[in-house]
């Protein structure tokens, strides 16, 4: 019953291709933040150190995405959370690694936003296959959903590490190492929006916050 629902397989892969980025974005950031630190001057003990710190101050920038998104979602609609943000935290993805030369204050900034974008609609995938899923088999709609959200997520973070280190191979520098390792998930997220898009113009997805797309 759950794979041939259409509109929640559509969820199902929008959070999928999510789980790819967020998880993705969780697992490499605090390294990122020590390659930048290094690459700003601190020797390597110090950059790794800054890194771990540093991550963990843009990581607020997820629990306030957690309950913006939610709100957001409510206000103005399911498919409109997913789309903004979504694409707010691709365009972060396509981006963060060529900044790496920046001051450390200002790359923290953007993480920090990143990391808004990237958790914030998180919990609107969850909300929205509870609105268009029968409630008898929301159990078996949620492990789908887990197995193929964590099943991308954990693929993800190696992926990046196969793009950095074939570049660092070919003696890249660090903006195109890191640059393109966090191309590879903005890459792999970009179907995320084109799945919200496809919901967002069936007619089903008025059930979702009270009709609000």
């Amino acid at each position: 019953m759950v794979l041939k629902n259409k509109p929640a397989m559509l969820v199902t892969w929008a959070y999928t291709f999510h789980s790819w980025e967020m998880l993705g974005m969780k697992a490499w950031m605090p390294a990122f933040l020590a390659a930048a630190a290094f690459v700003s001057g601190s020797n390597a003990t110090q950059a790794a150190s800054l890194g771990a710190g540093l991550a963990a101050i843009a990581y607020i920038g997820s629990m306030v995405g957690s309950i913006a998104g939610g709100a957001l979602s409510d206000r103005m609609g399911r498919t409109w959370a997913m789309l903004v943000l979504s694409c707010a935290s691709i365009t972060c993805s396509l981006s963060l690694g060529w900044l790496i030369g920046l001051p450390l204050w200002l790359l923290v900034a953007i993480a920090a936003f990143y990391s808004f974008a990237a958790v914030g609609d998180s919990s609107v995938y969850s909300t929205a296959v509870t609105e268009l899923v029968p409630p008898r088999y929301i159990g078996a709609a949620y492990s789908v959903r887990s197995v193929l959200g964590f099943g991308a997520g954990a693929f993800s973070p190696w992926v990046f590490g196969l793009v950095l280190d074939a570049t660092r191979a070919a003696e890249a520098s660090p903006m195109w190492s890191w640059g393109l390792a966090w191309c590879a998930l903005g890459i792999g997220a970009l179907l995320g929006p084109l799945a919200a898009l496809r919901l967002r113009r069936m007619p089903e997805s008025a059930q979702m916050a009270g009709g609000k797309r």
